[in-house]
């Protein structure tokens, strides 16, 4: 009987696919043929009903598309050294970790400056910065104002920002990509080692907290205002699979609800019937 797919076998199979707009029932078959070692057509169907069910993937037409955002996070990256540090100094308490760099897979205007914001628990910001400080030096801020984006962050690409966590944000965890040098199929027995290591998961915001914090924090994601924004949600809509509810529950816990719901209905109303339509 196959196991319930963990983290690291989902950010395998959304690595292997993510750049397919469409993917092929032949190639989820490869895929399960050489990843499971397994040519056993009912295992097949248990993982596919898995990554349906979990929402990794929904059916369209004859076709499959991948529909969870899923970010490819490094394990050498600045997001998964963070999260490190965090994880080891830190027990128990709420924070997400967000990469800018991520929004330009929904963006027109591709961009190679981004910046890294790291949510957690207010009272923990200042002793966070300190230990943080000692190990990327002048590259981390105490996110206060706008002026702090203009002065520091944006003239030093790859910088950290740290600012307050909302209670009730939907966060996902992830697991980074362990191997630099990943070849097409990883065994499947690879996840061992990281289901046994804490700092390997990665909480990070669910698509739809992004898609509300863009929406909400004009000062702080000036950079994505205006028609980019509306490309933002165009694309996010478009390609993946988004719970209006959580996103709206989220809205209105920052009290923009009734706002953002006539945005989305008054400019995407196509996309939405559209995606309705296929599930």
């Amino acid at each position: 009987m196959i196991k319930i797919l963990s983290q690291s076998d989902i950010a395998l199979f959304v690595r292997y696919f993510h750049k397919d707009l469409y993917i092929s029932e032949t190639d989820l078959r490869d895929y399960f043929a050489i990843n499971m070692e397994n040519d056993s057509k009912y295992d097949y169907l248990l993982w596919l009903y898995e990554l349906i069910d979990l929402r990794i993937i929904k059916k369209v037409g004859k076709s499959f598309q991948i529909v969870k955002f899923y970010p490819l996070i490094e394990q050498n990256s600045t997001i998964a050294r963070v999260n490190g540090h965090i994880a080891n100094n830190f027990k128990g308490i709420k924070y997400c970790l967000f990469s800018t760099n991520w929004l330009n897979e929904f963006n027109h205007y591709q961009s190679n400056f981004y910046y890294n914001i790291l949510e957690i628990e207010k009272a923990l910001i200042e002793s966070v910065f300190y230990i943080l400080r000692e190990k990327f030096k002048r590259r981390i801020y105490i996110y206060e104002e706008k002026s702090i984006l203009e002065r520091y962050v944006y003239d030093e690409p790859d910088s950290i920002v740290i600012k307050n966590i909302l209670s009730r944000a939907p966060i996902n965890l992830i697991s980074p990509i362990i191997n630099d040098k990943l070849q097409k199929f990883e065994p499947y027995d690879s996840r061992s080692n990281m289901l046994r290591r804490r700092n390997n998961f990665i909480p990070v915001p669910s698509l739809e907290k992004i898609l509300v914090d863009l929406y909400c924090d004009k000062d702080f994601y000036y950079a994505f205002s205006g028609n980019i924004l509306t490309h933002i949600f165009e694309n996010a809509l478009q390609k993946y699979s988004i719970d209006l509810r959580t996103l709206l529950a989220f809205a209105e816990r920052r009290n923009v609800s009734r706002k953002l719901e006539e945005f989305i209905f008054e400019n995407f109303s196509d996309i939405l019937e559209i995606n309705r339509g296929l599930r």
